[in-house]
């Protein structure tokens, strides 16, 4: 496959001139009381340009509803600038990356779909396979944050270690899954916390200290993958632009609406998946 990157040829060497000495001081001046040039400092950036890109950046987004809403903004930017990227859906509505067993909602225990883990164990790695993906995004956000529980037992919040560890599993198992497929780059997303209808009822799905948990996790999965997997904070990015509380941006308190997911991919995201693909961070 065609490397991201333009290669460059070695620029042409560069002459030497040859720098005059030092003068000496002037007989009967004191070296000392010589003048000192003030030092120089020389500050540089911490952020690596984006280099020239010999062919589009290919991405797949995945995850629940709310990926695809910020996906399709992907995906749109993506056509928008063909040179740069090349965007497309792989998302799986009502499915978190958290497998089998059930979840509660509003009080009541339903079955994780058997699509849910469809999704996970081929739709999502045989995309990879095929497209030859540079990076995939994975969203989500109210669907592994909810109360599971697995062989009838009583149940684990987000915050019990037994859950934090079900997710240190399963968010591991699909990364491996997509880079053993061939992806160059996996990023997870700290996504803004959703309020369903702004009616701030307290559930689960609107409790910081749950999404807390998946996105520390989050942070463990890539640091056990330097290189090969990285965190983006949309969370952090809304707080800083005005987005969080902006009833116009998310009418519903979930997902974004279509043209400000195309501003959040052109002003943000997209960046930043390119910067994962190239391991610019």
């Amino acid at each position: 496959d065609a490397p991201l990157v333009v290669t460059e040829s070695a620029p042409p060497p560069v002459a030497t001139v040859a720098q005059p000495s030092e003068p000496e001081p002037h007989a009967g001046r004191d070296p000392e009381s010589a003048v000192t040039p003030p030092e120089v400092t020389t500050t540089t950036s911490t952020i690596p340009p984006i280099p020239e890109l010999s062919r589009p950046v290919r991405m797949i987004v995945a995850g629940d509803s709310t990926g695809e809403a910020y996906g399709n903004g992907v995906v749109s930017w993506a056509a928008a600038s063909p040179e740069t990227a090349q965007a497309e859906l792989n998302v799986e509505r009502g499915c978190g990356f958290v497998r089998d067993g059930e979840y509660l909602l509003d009080g009541e225990w339903f079955d994780v779909r058997d699509d849910c883990s469809d999704w996970l164990e081929r739709d999502l790695p045989d995309r990879v396979a095929e497209t030859g993906a540079d990076v995939v995004l994975m969203v989500t956000t109210s669907w592994d944050v909810l109360d599971r529980r697995w062989d009838g037992d009583d149940g684990f919040a987000t915050e019990t270690d037994e859950m934090r560890a079900r997710l240190r599993f399963d968010f591991t198992r699909v990364t491996d899954a997509v880079l053993a497929e061939g992806a160059g780059a996996v990023v997870w997303v700290k996504a803004p916390i959703p309020n369903p209808l702004w009616f701030s009822r307290g559930t689960a799905q609107e409790q910081p200290a749950r999404h807390a948990v998946l996105h520390e996790v989050m942070d463990e999965v890539a640091a056990a993958n330097p290189g090969e997997v990285y965190v983006v904070d949309l969370l952090e990015y809304f707080d800083d632009v005005g987005y969080t509380d902006d009833v116009d941006l998310r009418p519903d308190g979930v997902h974004v609406t279509p043209e400000a997911a195309q501003t959040i991919a052109a002003d943000f995201l997209g960046e930043q998946l390119i910067r994962a693909a190239l391991d610019l961070f």
